[in-house]
């Protein structure tokens, strides 16, 4: 309003509008988190799955992603199988569940935090393969960490950034279940201080 009505001096109103921007760009996210929440509680919601290569698809993905992270200064480590791993996938939720937690190492972590995604085939009997997506930064505290996959669920100052609408992982957790397979929240290991294990199920090699 101030802007609109002449009020702001003409050197502030770049630092005015693009105040405006980002404020509108977080809004317009928290809108859409809440859109895609409610539309996987709906009892109606399916999936719209094919069958497709798992490496495949997460290969796209992170490639898709490495731009991103190197101009935050962050760094990507990938690990996927070139053999490829079939499962019934709806690409489009399955992505969106992955970046979710992309999203949450890249936002409440400093530059020069290093991500890492394995991908590891199923062993034996074992038809889940699983995806590793971790990162080196500060961890999520202790008291958070039982309510990750809560609705809602924002750490303090040190995990949370004050943007974003705490459903993210949330989301993620609805994603994996409808797909069949789960996303969990895993102890710290070495210089890895988050570590998400997602399991996926996937088709039997043949043979």
């Amino acid at each position: 309003e101030a802007v609109n009505d002449g009020l702001v001096p003409e050197e502030e109103k770049k630092r005015y509008l693009r105040t405006i921007c980002q404020k509108a760009a977080a809004l317009t996210g928290r809108i859409e988190a809440f859109h895609t929440y409610s539309k996987l509680e709906h009892p109606e919601f399916r999936l719209n799955t094919s069958r497709q290569d798992l490496c495949e698809v997460l290969r796209e993905q992170l490639a898709a992603k490495y731009d991103e992270v190197e101009l935050a200064g962050f760094s990507l480590e990938a690990e996927i199988p070139e053999t490829p791993l079939y499962a019934q996938l709806d690409v489009l939720q399955f992505q969106r569940a992955i970046e979710n937690v992309l999203v949450n190492s890249l936002r409440h972590n400093v530059p020069g935090t290093r991500l890492l995604a394995v991908l590891t085939p199923p062993v034996k009997e074992n038809c889940f393969a699983q995806i590793l997506l971790a990162d080196s930064g500060c961890g999520i505290p202790a008291e958070i960490a039982p309510h990750i996959f809560e609705p809602f669920a924002i750490g303090d100052d040190a995990r949370s950034s004050g943007h974003g609408s705490g459903l993210g992982l949330a989301i993620s957790k609805k994603i994996m279940e409808a797909h069949g397979g789960t996303i969990t929240l895993l102890p710290a290991q070495g210089e890895w201080k988050t570590r998400f294990l997602l399991c996926v199920p996937v088709e039997a090699p043949k043979g």
